[in-house]
């Protein structure tokens, strides 16, 4: 008895072959080669190189040309559409044959079919398809008969549903995405099975294609963001001179029952009024958004008070969540989803408060991101910090730390901690006295307070809890304290040093923070075995070249070591780091032109 004639084996066996492995076992025999080549088209590569792309291109061009003729055939010799798509289906040969007899010249007044018809008349091959993607398809009032006789005859039976609209534009050579009357998705919403687990449906624009007359009338036309569905994704583009159709738009997301993320970019309060209203009434498993803003800068269109109403109008509790901005409304609603809660990704937080922050930090037991912080914005969101006692969250009768449930799947940390006394800092980097601002933009800004200890040595004592806190993180992978959002382009941010020169000023310098040095405690995140990256951007550390030694020791998995060189011992440290460990990519800090 061979391991070939237990099929589970055989299944389990096959999984961890290659192509190459596969195609010389289905050589070996009759019954190997039964075996392993249903396994060989499990997956089908991707062109590998611009020759095969091309093949590609052509041989869809051979189908287009094969559909084409035999739709003609059709028009020419009407027969019992059934039965010819059986035979059809069951043999290839006979289209071969049809495609090969039929000269679709021969006839001059056949009209010419769209590409609609070939495709409607394609997948009337195809009554077993379960996943289709469309690319660059009308999309316009005029393709309304098209989408229903699609979403009647095609779209029941499919699982998984793409559809990417495009416009060509008379003046452009090549058609971009959109736009999208409002009545096309809802109908293809409409007639999805229960099986249907990924709607895709990205656009730009959708609108109302109203008269010229109908678009002078001096009425206020309040935008109504349509959604797509997907169990994995939801894309939303924003709005256009549409039609405040928003009650049926919602009442078709609330019949979404598989729906499980919302991704919505560009949107309005109006949109996210008809979403939160979508939530209460329906949308049973959605536990996924992430909401943008597109490349607005400027958030406080979207009012707090509707951000807090979609977050509180989730019944199953958030998992993971991404916005631009937490205000003081969003935050605490956000809060209420503390137990259920995967991954916060925030951008602005100018109302997340350092106490709401800890609640959630020791509230979510299943929480693996938290990040508060972003890289490369070149703005000036409003970034909120933890304060370093909130952070230690000291247990008064045991004065120990508080246990929080989330020190076992915690892997991505990016947040400001602050409030710690640092006597040893008492100037700026510009070498100002620390509380008196720079000539231009200062750094610490007008009547800036300097946090003072109220005992010696309180600042250490702070940072060896908050060294504690951090330690029991032990699967944490990110450790960003510091982030770099500045804007070199704006002369306004550049501040003159004594010494004459200009260098851009940093308002958000972090000199309140952990030395991240040995003699503070910095031996004590030995635990954190599988950290590959530290970003103390923008931060007073005291981190020399001891320190960079031995954190290349204590964290065999490091490869990124961001923000260093800010002053004659972090630029030491740097120039270790680049010399003798050059596989740890080593990103330092610049406050120059």
């Amino acid at each position: 008895m061979s391991i070939l004639d237990i099929p589970e084996l055989a299944n389990l066996l096959a999984s961890y072959l290659s192509l190459l492995d596969l195609s010389i076992c289905i050589r070996v025999s009759k019954s190997w080669n039964y075996t392993f080549v249903p396994h060989i088209w499990h997956i089908i590569p991707p062109p590998a190189s611009i020759f095969m792309a091309q093949s590609t291109h052509e041989s869809a061009e051979l189908l287009r040309l094969a559909t084409r003729s035999d739709f003609l055939a059709a028009q020419q010799q009407p027969q019992d559409s059934s039965q010819g798509i059986n035979n059809k289906a069951a043999c290839s040969a006979t289209t071969t044959t049809t495609t090969a007899t039929v000269d679709p010249t021969q006839d001059s007044t056949s009209p010419e079919p769209t590409e609609q018809e070939l495709l409607l008349h394609l997948l009337k091959y195809c009554p077993n398809l379960q996943s289709l993607h469309l690319d660059q398809w009308s999309g316009t009032n005029a393709d309304l008969d098209f989408w229903r006789t699609f979403a009647r005859d095609v779209v029941p039976s499919l699982v998984q549903f793409r559809v990417e609209f495009t416009y060509q534009c008379p003046n452009r050579e090549k058609p971009y995405t959109g736009p999208v009357t409002v009545s096309i998705p809802p109908i293809l919403i409409d007639k999805c099975s229960s099986m249907m687990n990924q709607l895709t449906i990205p656009y730009t624009n959708v609108f109302l294609e109203t008269s010229l007359q109908e678009q002078e009338q001096d009425q206020d036309v309040e935008a109504a963001a349509m959604v797509s569905i997907s169990n994995e994704a939801i894309e939303d583009a924003g709005e256009e001179n549409e039609d405040p159709a928003g009650n049926e738009e919602s009442l078709e997301l609330a019949e979404c029952t598989k729906l499980r993320r919302l991704e919505i970019d560009n949107s309005t309060a109006s949109s996210l009024r008809l979403l939160a209203d979508a939530l209460r009434t329906g949308l049973p498993n959605v536990d996924e958004i992430e909401i943008s803003y597109g490349d607005h800068y400027n958030d406080e269109f979207v009012a707090d008070a509707v951000v807090a109403s979609v977050l509180s109008a989730n019944r199953k509790g958030w998992r993971n969540v991404s916005l631009p901005t937490l205000d003081t409304l969003s935050s605490e609603a956000l809060v209420q989803h503390s137990t259920t809660l995967e991954s916060l990704q925030v951008r602005n937080t100018p109302g997340f408060t350092s106490a709401q922050m800890c609640q959630i930090l020791s509230t979510s037991p299943y929480l693996h991101t938290f990040m508060i912080l972003s890289e490369g914005e070149c703005v000036e969101p409003h970034v909120s910090h933890i304060l370093a006692e909130d952070f230690i969250d000291l247990d008064p009768v045991t004065n120990s730390l508080r246990p929080w449930p989330c020190v076992s799947t915690l892997k991505l940390f990016r947040a400001k901690i602050l409030g710690i006394p640092r006597p040893d800092i008492t100037q700026t980097h510009y070498g100002c006295t620390r509380g008196e601002p720079a000539v231009g933009n200062g750094e610490e800004g007008n009547g800036a307070v300097v946090l003072q200890e109220t005992h010696s040595g309180q600042g250490r004592e702070l940072q060896a809890h908050v060294y504690e806190r951090l330690s029991s993180f032990t699967r944490l992978k990110v450790l960003g304290l510091g982030h770099d959002d500045r804007d070199f382009g704006n002369e306004n941010n550049f501040v003159e040093e004594p010494s004459g020169a200009w260098v851009l000023g940093d308002q958000a310098y972090q000199y309140e923070c952990l030395e991240m040095s040995l003699d503070s405690g910095l031996q004590k995140l030995e635990t954190l075995k599988d950290l590959e990256e530290v970003n103390v951007f923008r931060m007073a550390t005291c981190v020399g070249v001891q320190e960079v030694k031995w954190m290349t020791k204590a964290w065999p998995r490091l490869v990124s070591v961001e923000g260093l060189n800010a002053d004659t011992n972090e630029e030491r440290a740097e120039t270790w780091l680049r010399r003798y460990c050059p596989g740890i990519l080593s990103n330092p800090c610049s406050f120059e032109l």
